[in-house]
């Protein structure tokens, strides 16, 4: 018969097992239940990583009822006798395979599943993560309050029955492979209670608190999944040591310092004691630190909660207090310096900036240091206006009323909107976001402007007009919807045509200047070529004038000299023929070259004439005479 008193212990640590299974899965149920109806996502995942410890408390019974079963043979081969018949030593080799299952199971089974429950968390934490970048917080806040009740319960119930088998796992020596299901338990009662804290806070207005616990827990998930893989992986490479308890595949290292948090004190001294070469643990000081750490932190802890209490508003500022999440307009708006307050949650301080000039943008382009032409795109996700078309409607007459097209031009325009703060309860309460409401202000009044004015108008002399009218509008509007702001400049910093029609937009302009400089170069030859033909028409009539009057006097005088020949001919007809004979012979001969030949050398002799021109003799051409010797 086996003993009883051995078996027993290890049924209540599988009854145990069941248990916390059960526990667990009913806290992974309940959380996912909760996460759909107050609709966030977080709480859903809580409960799916809660329903994963369901499988290490599974494995963690499936490993103690394969380690009774063992017990339980060695205990039968033992009290078998030697000299035992065959039949029952086929029976007792049967029994012997437990031992062998266990083996495999330490071997195989419990490595792999353990490994996959890591690479599992790690996936779904990715996931988590990348839904998180898109969601949009939309918790029910009719459900909030059943919903931190319930919570609550939650984190009691795996707190209570987490902490207890932790400390059944610390008490009896077969217990300790209890602390993985434990840490997953206590993990899972942690984040719960973490979770109802984000969902307290965002009942009292404070969101960052769930935007935290969004992005948190499923790095937690990862971190936890990552501890598991790498802790069955390495254990492969770990030297077993005979005597030496080991460590469950399914128990990470986060999830034991979970279930064990006096471990982290007790690897701290070992650490202390390796690295100074002695038993620094064991020092009175050391034991003093030890002692005061808790108080000392608590203390810390303290002081950073009271310095809430100090609110602290530089020269530019201005604060307002909340109390419980409402304003408490009896102490009015804290001018700068030091003042004071309840400690949070009980009051808090909204600081606003209403001696600095704020501003806002419409249509900015990303880069302002660079000079870009309107024609390359700069503008990402700007909106475009709708400018009507005058000229098409006062000279064609298209447009007409009812009619299913309206001729509209289309520009791009940027524009600037300072404002300064002089009403900060009105600023701060009566809009939820004052900058999106004074955007909306001057996108409404810029299209309300450009949709009464021609694209051109707009382009030259109406802009400088349009910052004047932008201005006084938004004001208006501003001081209606009791913003509690002051509108210090509004100016359109570009407005242009979409960047597209650039090309087709700059051949006109090309055209324009082709026409303008072919209208000056025709002016410029006007005004070249007629003083010139005007000064060549004057020329051509003064020396027709004196062309007239010298043929008029040359002609008086031909005949004034014909006359005077007429009488001399009368006179001596003779004499005068040879004398005109003689003129028109001598002048003739002027230029001619002539050879004077005497008649009395006209005979049979051959003359040389030589024609050439004789350079005239000069002083250096005499040849003087050789001096004689006496």
């Amino acid at each position: 018969m086996p003993n009883s008193a051995t078996i027993v212990p290890s049924r209540k640590f599988e009854t145990v097992a069941l248990i916390g299974s059960v526990v667990q899965l009913l806290c992974a149920v309940a959380l996912a239940i909760v996460g759909t109806v107050v609709e966030l996502p977080a709480l859903k995942q809580l409960g799916a990583f809660s329903g994963a410890g369901v499988v290490v408390w599974i494995l963690t019974f499936l490993h103690l009822f394969q380690i009774r079963l063992t017990r339980i043979e060695a205990e039968q081969s033992s009290e078998t006798d030697t000299g035992t018949s065959a039949m029952f030593q086929d029976e007792g080799g049967s029994l012997l395979s437990a031992k062998r299952k266990l083996a495999q199971m330490e071997k195989w089974f419990l490595p792999i599943v353990s490994g996959l429950i890591g690479i599992v968390l790690v996936i779904g934490a990715i996931v988590y993560f990348k839904s998180a970048l898109s969601l949009v917080l939309l918790i029910e806040k009719n459900l909030i309050m059943p919903s931190i009740v319930a919570m609550a319960v939650i984190a009691f119930v795996s707190f209570v029955f987490g902490r207890f088998v932790a400390g059944l796992a610390q008490s009896e020596s077969d217990a300790y492979r209890f602390r993985g299901a434990s840490g997953w338990l206590l993990c899972s009662a942690l984040l719960t209670v973490l979770s109802a804290l984000a969902i307290v806070l965002y009942h009292f207005g404070y969101s960052w608190g769930v935007s935290v616990i969004i992005y948190a827990l499923p790095v937690i998930y990862g971190l936890i999944g990552i501890d598991l893989t790498a802790h069955v992986v390495l254990d492969f490479y770990r030297p077993r040591v005979s005597g030496q308890k080991e460590r469950p595949p399914y128990q990470g290292f986060i999830l034991g310092l979970i279930s064990e948090p006096q471990n982290i004190a007790r690897a701290t001294a070992h650490t202390l004691d390796y690295q100074f070469g002695f038993k620094l643990s064991e020092t009175w000081f050391y034991h003093f630190v030890e002692r005061i750490i808790a108080p000392l932190i608590l203390f810390q802890i303290l002081v950073l909660y009271c310095m809430s209490a100090i609110v602290i508003v530089q020269p530019h500022e201005t604060a307002l207090v909340e109390r419980f999440g409402n304003p408490v307009h009896d102490r009015g708006a804290l001018e700068p310096g030091l003042h004071f307050k309840y400690p949070w949650p009980i009051e808090k301080a909204r600081i606003i900036e209403t001696g600095r000039v704020q501003s806002v943008y419409i249509n900015h382009h990303d880069d302002d240091e660079d000079v870009i032409l309107w024609s390359v795109s700069h503008h990402t996700g700007g909106n475009m206006l709708l400018v009507p078309v005058k000229e098409s409607v006062e000279t064609t007459g298209d447009y007409t009323a009812g009619s299913s097209s309206v001729p509209v031009s289309l520009a791009m325009v940027s524009v600037e909107i300072q404002f300064t703060v002089n009403d900060p309860f009105a600023y701060l309460y009566n809009h939820e976001n004052m900058k999106a409401l004074i955007y909306n202000i001057g996108w409404r009044e810029l299209v309300h402007a450009a949709s009464t004015t021609d694209l051109f108008d707009l382009l030259g002399d109406r802009r400088i007009n349009l910052n004047t009218i932008l201005h006084k509008r938004i004001q208006q509007k501003a001081d209606a919807l009791k913003t509690g702001v002051t509108i210090s400049f509004v100016g359109v910093h570009d407005m242009h045509p979409p960047a597209e029609v650039g090309p087709s937009f700059e051949a006109v302009v090309e055209s324009l200047e082709e026409k303008q400089t072919a209208i000056l170069e025709a002016e410029q030859y006007t005004h070249k070529i007629l003083p010139l033909a005007q000064a060549t028409a004057q020329e051509m009539v003064y020396q027709a004038e004196s062309y007239a009057y010298s043929q008029k006097i040359l002609g008086k005088a031909q005949l004034g000299l014909f006359r005077q020949q007429e009488t001399a001919y009368v006179t001596a007809p003779s004499a005068f023929v040879w004398r005109n004979y003689l003129s028109t012979v001598l002048e003739s001969l002027r230029t001619a070259k002539k050879i004077i030949i005497s008649k009395s050398l006209q005979n049979d002799q051959t003359h040389i004439i030589d024609l050439k021109d004789k350079t005239p003799v000069g002083l250096l051409d005499l040849q003087l005479p050789k001096p004689t010797e006496e």
